[in-house]
């Protein structure tokens, strides 16, 4: 039989508490990783859903006439039209600001006549729109030229306003 001695069992019982803290703890911190995870998920998902962004849509024959921009998703706030290429946009609409671009309205670009003319065979940027949405989380697309006339419209991209 065994003597019970308190001094070695006290002794177990506080290492025994360290063990049983210390798995506690590494499950606290994978739970917090886990936690922190799906807060990031659902956070882009948010984002996502409150960002405004622009589509485009050619009103034109032979070249000429007007790029139809309209506003998707939210409303637009603090619109400005930035680095504007003359050669195929008229100059009249430079700088064009806008406190706010309500959702499913447009914005009209008047195309100058020539730009079926030119040979571009790589997306040429032209016009860049830079825009916040309700929270104050600024975006940026750029319109593009391709010969054709082919006129397409990036992604929203995030920056910081300077």
């Amino acid at each position: 039989m065994l003597p019970f001695k308190s001094g070695v069992w006290g002794t177990f019982s506080d290492w025994l508490m360290v063990i049983v803290t210390g798995i506690t703890a590494v499950y606290l911190i994978k739970t917090f990783d886990e936690q922190k995870a799906a807060n990031d998920l659902s956070g882009k998902i948010y984002m996502n859903s409150i960002r405004p962004y622009f589509t485009i849509e050619l009103d034109a024959e032979e070249g000429q006439g007007y790029i139809k921009l309209t506003a998707k998703n939210n409303t637009i706030r603090n619109f400005t039209i930035t680095n504007c290429d003359t050669n195929f946009i008229h100059n009249q609409i430079i700088p064009q600001t806008s406190d706010k671009v309500a959702k499913e309205n447009n914005v009209f670009m008047p195309i100058v006549d020539r730009p079926r003319n030119r040979l571009v065979f790589a997306p040429m940027p032209i016009v860049k729109l830079c825009y916040s949405d309700e929270e104050k989380n600024y975006y940026f697309q750029q319109v593009y030229f391709q010969s054709g006339p082919d006129w397409t419209i990036s992604d929203p991209e995030h920056f910081l306003p300077e």
